[in-house]
Order: structure tokens, then sequence, then C-alpha cells
């Protein structure tokens, strides 16, 4: 049987979704007894701090040591910290969506959230769906610029969307 754990800093920041079993504080999955009988384990990792070394790190280090499918994932926790890991990836879709931005006339800024892959923005849905595929993360917030061209400037995680 498959189970699903929602891992955050504290709990009275979820106390809107409690009581629950499956959302837990970073201490409480640290002391989770892993057991091989209970399926594959799901870990999403809402941890306010991914930077290396933090709880949020260590949280997806820890999942993936005890063998659990966790978002994010390491590698996609050290391939958000650096803008050149993630830009190439990146810049092959730039095009794809410079066809679905409208052009404006005056250089400007926009940032939008991708939440699992998805948007609000009708626009942004391919490129939303495609930063998911490349980079899995439950909150992604983008920040683009356009100046001669679309610009993807910043992709970075975050664990609410305002």
């Amino acid at each position: 049987m498959s189970q699903t754990y929602i891992v955050v800093d504290q709990a009275k920041d979820w106390s809107a979704f409690l009581p629950s079993d499956r959302v837990i504080t970073f201490t409480q999955y640290l002391n989770l007894a892993a057991t091989k009988s209970q399926g594959r384990t799901r870990i999403i990792n809402l941890c306010k701090s991914s930077k290396y070394l933090s709880d949020g790190y260590y949280c997806s280090l820890l999942a993936e040591s005890r063998g659990h499918h966790v978002m994010p994932s390491v590698r996609v926790l050290n391939d958000l910290s650096k803008k050149d890991l993630y830009e190439l990836e990146i810049s092959q879709w730039l095009p794809l969506l410079a066809k679905k931005l409208a052009k404006p006339e005056a250089p400007m800024e926009m940032k939008f959230h991708c939440v699992f892959g998805k948007t609000i923005h009708p626009e942004m849905k391919e490129f939303a769906r495609k930063l998911f595929e490349s980079f899995p993360s439950p909150v992604l917030e983008v920040t683009l610029k356009f100046r001669k061209e679309w610009q993807v400037t910043a992709l970075s995680l975050r664990h609410k969307v305002n």
C-alpha cells in the first residue's frame, strides 16, 4: 500500500489541515520508523529552506536514502541552487514561450507560480508542465524578464503561494 507524507517545519503552520497523520514535521519524519512492508512511500518536502545542510535539504537526502520517492529530490535542489544548471535546460523552451507571450513595447518583469506543473496562466501552461517534468517540485516561482526577448531570470522553490 502506498503512503504519502507532507513534511513541514512546524505543524502550527498547517493547522488548517490538522489533525492528520499525513502532515508531519521534519522531526517526526526523522523519527519515523522505516519498514519495508509499508510499500511505496512518497514524501512531499515543504520545509521552508532547501539550502545545503538545511532541514529541507536533509529531509530530501534522508528520504532518498530510505528509498522513499521524494519531491523535490536532492538533484532538483542542487540544480535549482545554481542558475547555470537550470538555464541550459530552460533555454530550449524559450522560443515556445516567446510564441505564447505578447511582445511588450517596453522592458518588463513578471513572476508566476507553477504548482505541481500547473499554473493559472493559460499561456504558461505548457511551459509549467515542462518545468515540472525537468524539475519536479511542489511549487516553483518563475521570474521572466523581457528586454529584447523573454528570459528566465530566476527559478526557485516556494513553499506557499501568496
